[in-house]
């Protein structure tokens, strides 16, 4: 079962998220992890939504590697983006 908000063309991925529109701006590009909501969320420099998505918290152990994966939590700068090809150990 899938529930699908009603009037769903009225609405934008920015009213579907499961943050706010707008946090207090930190004057850089933020992204926050909420492992609790399994999702992403990207802000501008001014504190404003821009994107939201799915995210993982790892697993308990990961058989390609043979050990624990967990994503630990804290605080991380991105240095460089590359493509969905690319993973971090």
């Amino acid at each position: 079962v899938i529930a699908v908000p009603k009037e769903l063309q009225q609405q934008s991925i920015v009213d579907l998220a499961p943050f706010p529109a707008k946090v207090e701006g930190t004057g850089q590009k933020t992204i926050y992890v909420n492992l609790n909501k399994l999702a992403w969320a990207a802000y501008d420099q001014n504190g404003h939504l821009i994107h939201w998505g799915p995210a993982s918290g790892g697993k308990p152990w990961c058989q390609d590697v043979k050990r624990a994966c967990k994503t630990a939590t804290g605080n991380y700068k991105v240095y460089r983006k590359q493509g969905f090809e690319c993973t971090s150990n």
